[in-house]
This record gives C-alpha cells, structure tokens and sequence, in this order.
C-alpha cells in the first residue's frame, strides 16, 4: 500500500538498521511499555517483525527509509486496536 509520501509494507531484513535506529533510541520509546532495544535484540525483534502479519513497516519514499511501524491487532474477535510507532526524528511532520 502507498500514499503520496509513504509505502506501508511488511518488514524485510534489510530494515535492521533503520529498526534499530528507533528501538533503541529512548526519546522515540519514551511512551512505550518497553525499554530500548541492543543491537542485538533488535536483530530478534526483526525477525519476529517478519514473520507477524499485525506488524507493518512504515517507509518513506523519498529516501526509502523505516521510519517506523504500524501495529494492526485483534483485541478480541470483535475489535481491532491500531498503534504506532515513529523514529522521534519524524515526529510533527504529518506522518501519523
């Protein structure tokens, strides 16, 4: 899926470095219910990423670049919940 600036996908191994540029960065996590994330425990949570359909990769055009992601979860079989997740970097520029 695409928007003008954007392309929603499914995460590939190729976005370990953009992943953990905002997993491990603490001011992007402030708000989240986990700590950052080591390099290695990134190269885990991709792979994880990869392999769960709720979880989708949020890249910019421009520069093709992650910037973050997008969680698309059943709460029961009746409800949906969306959360979010951008790299602080990308923050109040109209992204989410």
């Amino acid at each position: 899926m695409e928007t003008e600036r954007l392309v929603i996908r499914r995460f590939e191994e190729a976005d370990l470095h953009d992943l953990y540029a905002y997993l491990s960065d603490s001011k992007t996590l402030e708000y989240e219910p986990y700590l950052p994330l080591t390099r290695k425990e990134t190269e885990a949570e991709l792979h994880r990423r990869i392999n769960d359909p709720q979880m989708i990769a949020v890249v910019r055009k421009e520069d093709h670049r992650l910037i973050g992601n997008l969680w698309l979860g059943s709460t029961s079989e009746t409800q949906k919940e969306l959360g979010f997740v951008f790299h602080h970097m990308y923050w109040h520029h109209g992204y989410a």
